[in-house]
């Protein structure tokens, strides 16, 4: 009776066993699957190069870095038409597909312009403004259609800059210092009252997010697409920094 119970016991311990390790096999692959990568490839060269962007050395300065940001910015804005209209999912966001389109949205432009500054050998993040209109921030993050904007943060010698998507502005305050996202809407006396007005609407600046619906960034699961590297890092900053309030 003993050992009846004992391979009872054994035959449950293996069944949760293979149970937990297909759960945990699951969540790896779907978490792999909503991972968007920052690789270069071959096909995002030969776009950028129609573009007008070629790889470069690392700028030796600040004022060689801003020169590489805005020629990336205004390659892209001079190329491309922007387009608010929002693609099919499964639609293809890389440079590529949008130089064949000539006209994208803020997310699609985002992605053309990290990839271009990347040839520079700067470092970029995605910023994900989710509009808060009032409303906490699970219910704007999971509300179907709550308005959003993309943009992209380039590490500078001097600090993470805030680089636009639809329009020729980077968060340059009026002592021509590089200003990051955070908390941008609440304090637009820094730049002359200049930044343009998407900007300037109260929000959330979330990293790495990249899109909600998914299927955008080569995902096959309609699920959110994010880089993981950086949302890990937003999740694990300050409040000051995250602005969850």
């Amino acid at each position: 009776m003993l050992i009846h119970l004992n391979s009872v016991r054994t035959v449950k311990w293996r069944l949760v066993s293979l149970w937990l390790v297909t759960l945990v096999t699951a969540m790896a692959a779907v978490g792999w699957a909503m991972n968007v990568p920052k690789d270069m490839t071959d096909a995002d060269r030969r776009a950028l190069a129609s573009m007008g962007m070629t790889p470069t050395n690392r700028a030796a300065t600040y004022e060689e870095e801003l020169v590489h940001i805005r020629s990336v910015q205004q390659n892209v804005l001079r190329v491309i038409k922007v387009d608010g209209a929002t693609p099919p999912q499964g639609h293809a966001v890389e440079p590529a597909e949008l130089l064949q389109r000539g006209r994208g949205a803020c997310y699609e432009l985002s992605r053309t312009i990290e990839k271009g500054l990347s040839l520079h050998k700067l470092e970029t993040r995605r910023v994900f403004f989710l509009y808060r209109q009032n409303q906490p921030f699970m219910s704007a993050m999971f509300r179907r259609g709550h308005p959003s904007h993309a943009a992209v943060e380039v590490r500078t010698s001097k600090g993470w800059l805030l680089v636009d998507s639809i329009t020729p502005w980077m968060a340059l305050d009026l002592e021509g210092m590089p200003v990051a996202a955070n908390g941008i809407w609440a304090h637009p006396e820094r730049f002359g009252n200049e930044a343009p007005y998407h900007i300037l609407l109260s929000s959330w600046a979330i990293r790495g997010f990249y899109s909600r619906r998914g299927q955008l960034y080569g995902s096959p699961i309609p699920a959110p697409e994010v880089n993981w590297r950086e949302l890990s890092g937003w999740l694990l900053s300050s409040d000051e920094d995250r602005h969850l309030y």
